[in-house]
């Protein structure tokens, strides 16, 4: 099989090209060319192997190599080799924000490679945040036993996990009081002007009561609960996601010069598989 490789791999380096678009495009077609012409499933994985080596050294990390992961039956693979495509395979997923397959990927990596390495465990930290926080908050505690300053990571959960203050508060005394959430929120100017209009539509509702003038009553009170009731309970709901959002991209800005820093000691790398 070593020799089959090697053949392979002295062949797909002899290919000639020239620079530029056209080269790197002509040279994935002769590779594709070569996978569906043969039968050998060791040589067929090991073309698409080098179709996602070439790819990386071009700098491509794009949903295009992401699909060609996805085609290896890395069983096929040599036992280094599959644990260096396993990593790669882990990272590629994770720089595409598939999730699902990154952490397929690194459970298949850990099953396979005994890696106790900080990097493993920051790749680790990195997909599961935005899948399981408090599986993050595992790996953060951990890594931080060993690099005190990995401590600064916390921040990424905290962007995942953002919430106003008095924000479960404000979304139930919305129904109850409408304007109220958004007073609790610190709008005064809209807080107290959807109060005023929900009394407003309250005393309406109770006038036309008064008078006997049900199907008014029924007719213009829906009205006025749909447009002025349930658009505060809307708006209230709005206004917090915006607030969020306002601490979540302060927050994400601090945090993203943390990550950088993080990552400038330990580099997530691709690792050579030919």
């Amino acid at each position: 099989m070593r020799r089959i490789i090697f053949l392979l791999y002295i062949s797909i380096n002899c290919i000639n090209f020239v620079n530029g678009q056209n080269d790197v495009e002509s040279r994935l077609m002769l590779l594709e060319k070569e996978y569906f012409i043969s039968e050998n499933d060791t040589v067929r994985n090991q073309i698409l192997v080098s179709k996602i080596e070439f790819l990386l050294i071009d700098n491509v990390v794009s949903p295009r190599v992401l699909e060609e992961v996805k085609r290896v039956e890395y069983d096929f693979l040599e036992e280094k080799q599959q644990r260096d495509f396993l990593w790669n395979a882990a990272l590629i997923s994770y720089l595409n924000k598939d999730t699902y397959y990154a952490l397929y990927f690194l459970d298949r990596y850990e099953e396979e490679c005994n890696d106790v390495s900080t990097e493993k465990e920051l790749l680790k930290l990195l997909i599961y945040v935005s899948y399981d926080t408090s599986k993050a908050q595992q790996i953060i505690d951990t890594i931080s036993k060993i690099d005190k300053d990995l401590n600064c990571l916390n921040c990424l959960n905290y962007i995942q996990n953002v919430e106003s203050k008095h924000q479960k508060f404000a979304e139930i005394i919305s129904y109850i009081i409408p304007g109220s959430g958004m007073l609790l929120q610190g709008d005064l100017l809209k807080g107290s002007t959807t109060l005023a209009l929900n009394t407003t539509v309250v005393l309406i509702i109770r006038w036309m009561f008064l008078q006997h003038q049900y199907l008014n009553m029924i007719s213009w009170g829906t009205n006025l609960i749909q447009k002025f009731y349930l658009g505060n309970i809307r708006l209230t709901q709005r206004m917090i996601e915006n607030k969020n959002n306002r601490i979540r991209k302060k927050a994400a800005d601090s945090c993203q010069a943390n990550l950088e820093n993080i990552l400038k000691q330990y580099p997530l790398e691709f690792k050579k598989m030919l």
